[in-house]
């Protein structure tokens, strides 16, 4: 949670971001990759601070989607549109309960890996 106010915070600070898509995809890789990371630690303050910067990308991929969203519809489409992604990042619960039902029968950290290869591959 601080790792995704802190990336709203710098978000806010920079303004607007150039080259939108390029940064949503570098953030989009330091989520994966730190994910994976946190699966691979067995150092809890190291497992923290990895988490603070997965939630740091987390809430700048999220700001700056939904601003590319916002900014590259239609002004009478933006309504719809919103609304469509906002039920998309309502699905975001069922993929964490997937992920619960994942670690439980394989084992947390391998759950992480498979989400952060998803992750990449999303990237």
């Amino acid at each position: 949670m601080a790792g995704a106010l802190l990336g709203a915070i710098a978000i806010f600070v920079v303004g607007d971001v150039p080259k939108k898509g390029i940064v949503i995809t570098i953030a989009t890789l330091l989520l994966a990759g730190t994910n994976s990371l946190v699966a691979l630690s067995t150092n809890y303050p190291l497992s923290l601070l990895l988490l603070g910067f997965s939630g740091m990308a987390g809430g700048i991929w999220i700001i700056l989607v939904f601003t590319l969203i916002q900014t590259t519809v239609k002004d009478k489409m933006r309504g719809r549109v919103m609304g469509l992604a906002m039920s998309a990042l309502m699905m975001l619960g069922f993929g964490f309960m997937l992920g619960g039902v994942l670690a439980d029968s394989i084992g947390p950290a391998a759950a992480l890996h498979i989400s952060a290869g998803l992750w990449a591959i999303w990237a």
